[in-house]
């Protein structure tokens, strides 16, 4: 009787492999805001969604990758979206990194949210844990004025007071 259990289990456990090695996961993702260092009205801003796929074929010529941008006010929806890989796949992390274009913003303070999807699925990312999102916010600022403008209208402005004291 044990035999037929094992044999059985076996048999089972081969069946649901290609399912559970399939892994609709995506493990350590991140969402970084591009430029780094201050952000201003004159910059091009972007996303880039990193992560990795539990294994090879999620994205590429056969399987292509994309992202879509929403923008509402000062959110940011970015769904990423990807293909799992026809047929059996084996437990291979494989990185990833996808670039989204935001434009020029604004100046506010944004709340950028990444979405990720396989298949059409939203996933729950395994890092950070039972999360849909990964979300980041960042804050655009207005161009001062240069120094030097400032300087020259004083300059101006006090040589049109000197002028109009002469007269």
């Amino acid at each position: 009787m044990s035999k037929k259990i094992v044999a059985y289990v076996l048999i089972a456990s081969f069946m649901l492999l290609p399912a559970v090695a399939k892994g609709y996961s995506i493990y350590g993702t991140t969402l970084d805001i591009q430029p780094n260092a201050l952000i201003t009205t004159q910059d091009t801003v972007s996303a880039v969604l990193g992560g990795e796929f539990p294994s090879t074929g999620y994205c590429g010529s056969t399987n292509p990758c994309g992202t879509t941008v929403t923008i509402n006010g000062f959110n940011i929806d970015i769904d990423f979206r990807s293909r799992a890989p026809a047929g059996f796949a084996l437990d291979v992390l494989v990185p990833f990194s996808f670039t989204a274009s935001l434009g020029h913003l604004s100046p506010g303070t944004y709340l950028a949210n990444a979405y990720f999807y396989v298949d059409d699925t939203l996933l729950n990312v395994v890092s950070p844990p039972s999360k849909n999102l990964v979300a980041k916010s960042f804050t655009v600022s207005a161009i001062p004025l240069p120094a030097s403008l400032w300087l020259v209208v004083m300059g101006l402005l006090a040589i049109f007071c000197i002028w109009r004291a002469r007269s």
